[in-house]
């Protein structure tokens, strides 16, 4: 049959529950649909009278799914139940929790093993929420990576690159953040520089569309935490919704 996979199905509208019901409800058609719904979280979508659905719960890997992916690593069972703390055993957590232990210098390569520091192990991930985590990650790249991944963030989880040009050419805007953001470079060069490195480091993906995602609504939700409080991070928002009003204007006039 024909298979289609939907992630995140507790995020779908009203239309694209209807249009799923309708392929559902065409016995012409040889139509299969997985479908994910994170844990937790509940959906509205229900599949139409008399279309058979099976439910399948997917657990977390375990800790001692993690020491077998962690093998390589010299003593890997005190590493594997500090990252399944942390991670819950969530695969994609699991990488950013090893990739932020690479990036400080916690867990590093000799030849031929991969070996951790025991006693900056516990100080190097704190147990607390993956967005922590995230955060943790976000704040080891460049500085102008920091802020684009902020401003991107309060614009969604899909980003178009002329939409973050236009904010970068905003002075006051760029005043906001940290001065070696706003150094004396050619735009381009500080966006794609920002860019490049937060895909690098698994942070956004580019698209089809002349624009980035998030690789997860995680990420996006840790650089928006990110954003200063108070009254500085509402004149950031503030000034990002002057300049997209101002886009929008322009684009209705043409």
């Amino acid at each position: 049959p024909c298979t289609l996979f939907l992630d995140d199905l507790q995020w779908a509208d009203d239309a694209s529950r209807k249009l799923l019901e309708v392929l559902l409800e065409d016995h012409a058609l040889d139509f299969c649909l997985v479908g994910a719904i994170r844990t937790g979280e509940k959906t509205t979508f229900a599949p139409p009278p008399g279309v058979e659905m099976e439910q399948l719960t997917l657990p977390g890997l375990s800790v001692v799914d993690l020491q077998h992916l962690l093998r390589f690593v010299d003593n890997p069972q005190p590493l594997a139940m500090t990252v399944w703390r942390v991670t819950g055993g969530n695969p994609y957590f699991i990488r950013q929790c090893l990739e932020s232990m690479i990036l400080e210098g916690t867990l590093c390569q000799e030849s031929p093993q991969w070996k951790y520091k025991p006693q900056a192990l516990a100080s190097s991930i704190q147990l607390g929420d993956v967005v922590d985590l995230l955060v943790s990650k976000i704040r080891l790249v460049k500085p102008v990576t920091q802020a684009l991944l902020m401003l991107a963030s309060a614009l969604g989880h899909t980003i178009r690159e002329d939409v973050l040009d236009a904010l970068l050419t905003s002075t006051d805007l760029l005043s906001r953040f940290p001065s070696s953001f706003t150094e004396k470079r050619l735009l381009q060069v500080v966006l794609d520089d920002g860019l490049q490195d937060a895909q690098e480091h698994g942070l956004i993906q580019r698209t089809a569309e002349h624009g980035f995602r998030f690789t997860h609504d995680r990420v996006q939700q840790a650089a928006y935490s990110m954003i200063p409080k108070g009254s500085s991070g509402g004149k950031i928002l503030g000034l990002m919704g002057q300049i997209l009003s101002k886009m929008s204007e322009g684009l209705q006039h043409k």
